[in-house]
Order: C-alpha cells, then sequence, then structure tokens
C-alpha cells in the first residue's frame, strides 16, 4: 500500500479504537438531557395546574360573594316589605315588632330569622352553613325573588341570612330601628 493509502488505515484504526467509548458517553448525555427536559417540563404543567386550581377557587369565592351579596339585598326587601310577605312579617320591622327578635333567632312562620341582638353575635353562634339550620331564611322566602342554584356555574346551595335588632349607643326611638343583617353564600361547591 502506498503511505496515503496506510496512512489512512492507521486512522482508522485509531477511530475505531476510540468509537465504543465515545458512544456510552454520548448515550450518558442524552439520558441527562432528556431527564432535564422532562423534570422542566413537569415543572411547567404542575405550575399551570397550580394556576388553573388557585383561578377556579377564586371563580368559586367571589360567586360565594355575590350570592352572599344578593342575600343582603333580599334581606333589605325583607325589612323594606314587599307584597309577597306576610303581613304579621312586615309589622316585626315597626316600633311594635321588637317582641319578634328573640334569644337564638326565631323559626316560626313570620319572625323566621328574627334575632335577638346580644353578645356573642348571631354570626358567631348560629351554624350558617348548615343545610339544615331552621333559623336562617332562605332567599327569596319572605320577598318571592329567585335565585338559580344548582350545577354548572352557579351556587350549589341557595344564599341565606338572619336580621338581628341593635340599638345603637345614642340612638332614640327618633332615629328609627337599626339592624344587623347576616347573610351566607355558597360558591359552586357547598364548601365555599
Amino acid at each position: 500500500p502506498s503511505p496515503m493509502q496506510r496512512h489512512g488505515r492507521i486512522a482508522s484504526a485509531a477511530v475505531m479504537t476510540l468509537s465504543p467509548t465515545q458512544r456510552g458517553l454520548a448515550l450518558v448525555c442524552a439520558l441527562m438531557l432528556m431527564l432535564a427536559t422532562m423534570v422542566i417540563g413537569v415543572a411547567v404543567a404542575r405550575g399551570a395546574f397550580v394556576l388553573l386550581a388557585a383561578a377556579h377557587n377564586e371563580r368559586d369565592r367571589d360567586l360565594a360573594q355575590a350570592a352572599a351579596e344578593a342575600a343582603l339585598r333580599d334581606a333589605e326587601h325583607d325589612i323594606a316589605g314587599t307584597a309577597d310577605a306576610p303581613p304579621d312579617r312586615a309589622a316585626h320591622f315597626g316600633p311594635a315588632g321588637a317582641a319578634a327578635f328573640v334569644d337564638g333567632c326565631g323559626r316560626g312562620a313570620d319572625d323566621l330569622g328574627l334575632c335577638l341582638a346580644r353578645a356573642p353575635p348571631a354570626w358567631q353562634t348560629l351554624d350558617l352553613a348548615a343545610g339544615d339550620n331552621p333559623a336562617l331564611v332562605p332567599y327569596g322566602h319572605f320577598t318571592g325573588a329567585a335565585l338559580a342554584v344548582g350545577r354548572g356555574m352557579l351556587p350549589a346551595r341557595l344564599s341565606a341570612y338572619v336580621i338581628e335588632r341593635i340599638a345603637p349607643p345614642g340612638a332614640t326611638a327618633q332615629h328609627g330601628s337599626f339592624y344587623r343583617i347576616t347573610a351566607i353564600g355558597f360558591g359552586t361547591r357547598a364548601s365555599t
């Protein structure tokens, strides 16, 4: 063989002896890069799911807040009186109606949810989230208003309220009557 051919064979033989080691190292490097890529991908996906859950919880909380606000407005209409309310109900919010506000809250047909103001207030002593609390006035009970509840983006349960008659310091009969309304609303989950 010519010197050029011999040199080519020698170079070729040198490459052949280094090749198995280089291939093993390349495999390890490729696996490490794939592992790093997978870890980054899992972190990104996990972060996206955390953000999605946070957005869902915030939306649920906003829905519960809106339902509670609706219950506050319903209680205000209850106090103001509506055509659908029983006649005895409207009389409780007049000057002579203080007797209807009882300790532990009324549970009757016309005094439902009317609570005597005391310490601690009703919102601390009543279990407002209990679905079977007989002292709570369900939304629309005395006003005839309707609030859609159920599945999807609707509240899981109907909002409710109680009304306490309070006497602020310095208030006189000329100032009229004062009430504290406590309302609860629910999100798409009854636990919100």
